[in-house]
């Protein structure tokens, strides 16, 4: 299954995604200033690196599917305890990315809709 999506205008810099997902694994391909693929295994915690805002971080990431049917992505950078919560309810919805870091002021939510680019 794939899907891909058009960001709203975001300080984040993203323009849209892919969202990949094959028997257990899957892929997330942020494209924006720095494009960035975030790689899951459904139900594990799986290491890695994200280039973004300007410098290279540590994450930690979990997927899985919800009760509901909604693909549910946490990304946890290791360094500073901040998250981002992804969820993407059905194949025609869009998907939302929360960041989830008290320390850095309120937190955000982008949405992304749902498009034929890239396919």
């Amino acid at each position: 299954m794939q899907a891909h999506f058009t960001f709203d205008p975001n300080d984040e810099g993203w323009a849209a995604a892919t969202l990949t997902v094959t028997g257990e694994r899957g892929t997330l391909i942020l494209d924006g200033r720095v494009p960035n693929t975030v790689r899951f295994t459904l139900n594990a915690w799986e290491e890695q690196t994200l280039n973004t805002w300007g410098t290279t971080v540590a994450l930690t990431v979990r997927a899985g599917w919800q009760a509901d049917g909604t693909l549910a992505l946490t990304l946890l950078l290791i360094g500073d305890g901040a998250r981002w919560e992804v969820r993407w309810p059905a194949p025609d919805a869009p998907v939302t990315v929360h960041l989830c870091a008290p320390h850095y002021g309120e937190g955000h939510t982008l949405s992304a809709r749902a498009s034929t680019l890239g396919a």
